[in-house]
């Protein structure tokens, strides 16, 4: 393995990208593998309400990273 000199402004953005891309493998490999398993109609509904709020949780999280005011420090 080679080092490459690492650009100061592109560290950040390459550092974000990466702990997205890490959340979201973490996040879908198991929706993926179908360990949901909803026995009825009604567990269905909840499943897929609690999807969309952490997935909603998941845009504002990434949002306030991108735009440097996520977890109290600047990106």
């Amino acid at each position: 393995n080679e080092l490459h000199p690492v650009q100061p402004a592109a560290c950040p953005q390459a550092l974000l990208q990466d702990v997205q891309r890490r959340v979201l493998i973490e996040y879908v490999r198991p929706l993926l593998q179908g360990r949901l398993a909803c026995s009825s109609a009604k567990a269905r509904a909840r499943v897929a309400a609690r999807l969309g709020d952490e997935a909603r949780q998941l845009r504002e999280l990434f949002g306030r990273l991108v735009s440097g005011t996520g977890l109290g420090t600047r990106v």
